[in-house]
């Protein structure tokens, strides 16, 4: 089971957990930059966001990730 933790840097532009969540469920494969993942996907109201998400490291478990960015794509 994969678990994410939503990072307080991640609320920045105040889009919430359950989009971000939705826009990850819904993403395509990611984008891999060293440790992180870059993932482009519509949460449940259509918004195409970016979300970057990294390893966990407070988890005890392998399949653990932090969502430290989440920004609609249209404020690019």
């Amino acid at each position: 089971m994969t678990e994410f933790r939503v990072a307080r840097s991640a609320r920045k532009h105040k889009i919430g957990n359950a989009h971000i969540l939705a826009a990850i469920a819904n993403a395509g494969e990611p984008i891999v930059e060293g440790d992180a993942l870059t993932y482009v996907g519509k949460d449940d109201r259509g918004v195409e966001l970016t979300i970057i998400i990294v390893p966990d490291d407070r988890a005890g478990w392998m399949d653990s990730w932090t969502i430290i960015h989440a920004m609609p794509n249209y404020r690019r």
